[in-house]
């Protein structure tokens, strides 16, 4: 009896050995813990992916906020442009032989312009469209009264501000400078449609 469990034992002990040895041994992964404020703190594998989080917002939220970019804006010149020739109202795209051409208050229609402007010492180019008053079939808001006897097209003359700016993106999470952009915006300080005829 003694030997029988003096063999179990040893057998045992064998076994358990084999058993350490032949286990893989994983190396613990050290998390990187970010600690924000108060106490507040996210943590991060070695990949990047989330492994323990406290912030008071849910983590769904928090992801959602840290991938977003944000902008810096710079104005850095401005001016104003008066009688400026958009062309042909998109209304009067074909010659008509019309009495009036109608006018809404409230609808309106985008149309293209694009200005040269020194800044710098170079020339830059600002792109873009201002919205004036649509053509409708119907009297709604204005009327333009034109020579019924020959065709006509209406001319879309416009005065407006525009601002030269520079956009920076920024990462929401590092704060790291991602790249910059510049953009011209318009506001339209006046409007005429002008008969045309052949």
């Amino acid at each position: 009896m003694k030997t029988l469990k003096r063999f179990l034992v040893v057998a045992m002990s064998m076994c358990m050995t084999i058993g350490l040895i032949m286990t893989p041994i994983h190396a613990k992964e050290t998390p990187c813990i970010e600690e924000l404020f108060n106490g507040y703190y996210v943590a991060y594998d070695t990949d990047g992916n989330i492994t323990d989080y406290n912030m008071p917002i849910p983590q769904e939220e928090y992801i959602a906020k840290m991938n977003q970019r944000y902008s810096s804006v710079v104005e850095l010149d401005h001016g104003t442009r008066i009688w400026y020739d958009h062309g042909y109202h998109p209304f009067t795209d074909i010659w008509r032989r019309v009495s009036s051409y109608n006018f809404s208050k409230t609808e309106t229609v985008n149309v293209s312009l694009s200005i040269s402007f020194l800044y710098a010492g170079s020339y830059v180019t600002g792109n873009g469209t201002l919205a004036v008053s649509q053509g409708v079939s119907y009297a709604s808001g204005y009327t333009i009264d034109v020579d019924q006897s020959r065709d006509s097209k209406l001319r879309v003359i416009t005065d407006f501000d525009w601002t030269y700016y520079k956009g920076i993106e920024y990462d929401n999470y590092t704060g790291n400078y991602l790249y910059e952009y510049n953009f011209t915006t318009f506001v339209k300080t006046a409007e005429r449609f002008i008969p045309e005829y052949r």
